[in-house]
């Protein structure tokens, strides 16, 4: 990462694998407070189900994915690439890397509408005593589909600086 636009790219996709790990601290807690609540109290905390499922899962999969890409360490299959050169290496990762642009970016667009179409709404699920509100969450995933995808990008157009 030499330049400012690679400087935000990693800072973004740190901060983003960063609220992810919190996604991991915050089920932890809440599933502990509820597992206490139902030994203590013999109830459960309501909504964390709901909560846990709708909000923490889905942060921490999709907001580590950028990272992933900037760190390049998505699972890789070595079997059918062990004996190729390092320019035919270099040559599969770019390719990679641009479909993994053209993925992550489809799956950013294909979002939008439906994001906009629940936020509009205000879209909720029902969490047992309130209703959940879930809209926030696809966006959360396109901006991290969106990340991945300049990742990839950024991965695809520097694959030689950043194997040297």
């Amino acid at each position: 990462m030499k330049n400012s636009g690679s400087a935000l790219l990693a800072w973004s996709s740190r901060t983003l694998a960063d609220i992810g790990a919190c996604c991991v601290v915050g089920m932890l807690l809440l599933i502990c407070a509820d597992v206490f609540a139902r030994m203590i109290f013999a109830s459960p905390l309501p909504a964390i189900v709901e909560i846990v499922s709708n909000w923490f899962m889905v942060g921490l999969v999709f907001l580590p994915l950028a990272l992933i890409g900037l760190a390049k360490t998505h699972i890789q299959v070595e079997t059918f690439t062990e004996g190729l050169s390092p320019t035919h290496l270099r040559t599969l990762d770019r390719a990679v890397s641009v479909l993994g642009t053209a993925f992550f970016g489809v799956l950013a667009y294909a979002g939008i509408d439906p994001a906009l179409a629940a936020t509009r709404i205000g879209e909720t699920t029902s969490a047992t005593v309130f209703d959940l509100p879930v809209w926030p969450v696809r966006w959360v995933v396109i901006l991290a589909y969106a990340v991945a995808a300049l990742v990839e990008l950024h991965n695809a157009l520097h694959q030689e600086e950043s194997d040297e």
